[in-house]
């Protein structure tokens, strides 16, 4: 139930930019994604996304450095925060509350916080799913429990 919830909802939010997309410029539409690896359950999110418009591109931005996926995400229409392990507590200042969490990516995390900024400058939509909501909450000075 919860994986055909999010289905629907990444379609709305590709349908919303592809509608947003100018007439006299019908480009490719292209979406960063903070993680998509292949061979694991973050490839759902390109194939939910590819089952609303074939066409859209979909860049991984987790296998680029930091400096280079801000360089990339200067030419995509959005911004993806994928699903995955916990957010480091420190970034929310508990930083000994690591024993309920699973192992820090500490370089997501980071990718991640400043993807967000740069989407933000660039006035990019951001959808964030799971974890996502939860970077985005810490983003913005939220905590999590």
């Amino acid at each position: 139930m919860r994986i055909a919830i999010y289905k629907w909802f990444v379609a709305i939010v590709i349908v919303n930019l592809i509608a947003c997309q100018t007439v006299e410029t019908p480009e490719q539409l292209r979406i960063a994604i903070s993680k998509a690896v292949p061979g694991k359950s973050y490839q759902s999110y390109i194939k939910w996304i590819k089952s609303v418009d074939t066409s859209i591109s979909c860049i991984d931005m987790y296998h680029l450095g930091i400096d280079s996926a801000l360089a990339v995400i200067e030419n995509c229409d959005g911004l993806l925060l994928t699903g995955g392990e916990d957010v480091f507590p420190g970034r929310y200042g508990k930083e000994n509350d690591t024993g309920r969490c699973d192992k820090p990516d500490f370089y997501r995390d980071s990718l991640e916080f400043a993807l967000i900024g740069k989407a933000l400058e660039l006035e990019l939509p951001v959808l964030g799913i799971c974890r996502g909501h939860q970077i985005l909450n810490v983003y913005f000075g939220g905590s999590l429990i």
